[in-house]
């Protein structure tokens, strides 16, 4: 950033410096295509490329190449009769995007993951390139390494309000309107009571799951009725759990990420067994953050597409998402066993 002439000064204000509670490290790392929106199908397409290519964005130079163990294992959606049609319709939109999905009968499906209980399943979709999951850590940490080596400067506080000035217009339909350009950002510093008044140009609004408060602050949401600034940042946390089981019998590196139709999913962690795995939970309000994924549900679902294997939890975490940015615990040992019937 400050490496070019007229280069920008690039500030980054961060609370969670050791990312201990960021939900990007925390995540199962995934990425697909498989999508039912175009926008979303051509921003993954270019993350896969992104992620095939990342020493040409990341490198720097005398230093190790980056590596953030992208397994292009696929992601594969199991479904009912009941979900069998969108899941067509959903891939003749990813078709007509570019990426490289394949439909696959019972049949097919038994044949070519043989360890899956194809049961109750009417029609599946597996990603044949660019989709898998990689570590999010790493990733997060070559981003990091990148900014400073082109002279981002990071600063480790909060952002708790903005300084602006108001100006008023008038629509071309005669309505008045007030807009607020913001040139200072009030920062604390960590352990400090004090706030300091950082100016700027442009204020970029990263602060994922928590978008919406800090948009409240400049007063995006809390405006009367009919304004520009009644309306919210859509964006609010929601809860997600991720477990982690052994199967010493599980399938190895022919294991993609698996989505069942009921919401349940799974993935291989490394080639010892270890799997990771969760459930769609309910779209509920994301203020109470107390267990609430069923493990039993997890595992037992997660079971009944392998055949008589069995799994032992050993480990479960929580975080949030929706662009979430915040983490709620740590690791907890569980002493849970089931086995598919």
């Amino acid at each position: 950033m400050q490496t070019k002439k007229k280069a920008y000064n690039v500030l980054v204000v961060e609370r969670d410096t050791t990312y201990s509670h960021a939900s990007t490290v925390l995540s199962a790392g995934g990425i697909r295509q498989q999508f039912s929106r175009p926008e979303n199908i051509q921003m993954s397409l270019f993350g896969a490329h992104f992620l095939r290519n990342i020493n040409e964005y990341l490198g720097i130079l005398n230093e190790d190449p980056v590596d953030v163990q992208f397994n292009p294992s696929g992601y594969l959606f199991l479904s009912s009769e009941k979900g069998a049609e969108i899941l067509e319709e959903n891939y003749r939109v990813q078709r007509e995007q570019g990426a490289k999905v394949a439909l696959l009968s019972p049949e097919q499906l038994k044949k070519k993951f043989p360890w899956i209980n194809t049961q109750d399943v009417a029609l599946a979709s597996y990603g044949l390139e660019n989709e898998g999951w990689f570590d999010p850590w790493l990733l997060l940490s070559a981003l990091r390494r990148k900014a400073l080596s082109m002279g981002v400067l990071h600063c480790h506080g909060e952002v708790t309000g903005f300084n602006y000035v108001t100006q008023e217009m008038v629509t071309s339909d005669g309505d008045p309107v007030n807009f607020r350009r913001i040139h200072e950002v009030i920062v604390q510093a960590q352990n400090s009571l004090e706030t300091q008044p950082v100016e700027c140009m442009a204020v970029v609004n990263a602060a994922g799951a928590w978008s919406s408060k800090v948009a409240e602050m400049i007063g995006i949401g809390c405006g009367s009725p009919g304004t520009f600034q009644e309306f919210k940042l859509p964006v609010e946390p929601r809860k997600r759990y991720i477990y982690m089981f052994h199967c010493p019998n599980g399938p190895g590196l022919d294991c993609p990420l698996l989505i069942d139709s009921s919401g349940a999913y799974f993935r291989r962690e490394g080639l010892g067994g270890n799997y990771i795995g969760g459930l769609s939970p309910l779209e509920v309000s994301g203020s109470s953050y107390h267990q609430g994924s069923s493990l039993e549900n997890v595992i037992l679902l997660s079971c009944l597409r392998l055949h008589r294997r069995k799994s032992q939890t050993t480990a479960t975490w929580m975080w949030t998402t929706n662009i979430s940015s915040r983490r709620f615990g740590r690791f907890w040992p569980t002493e849970c066993q089931f086995s598919s019937p």
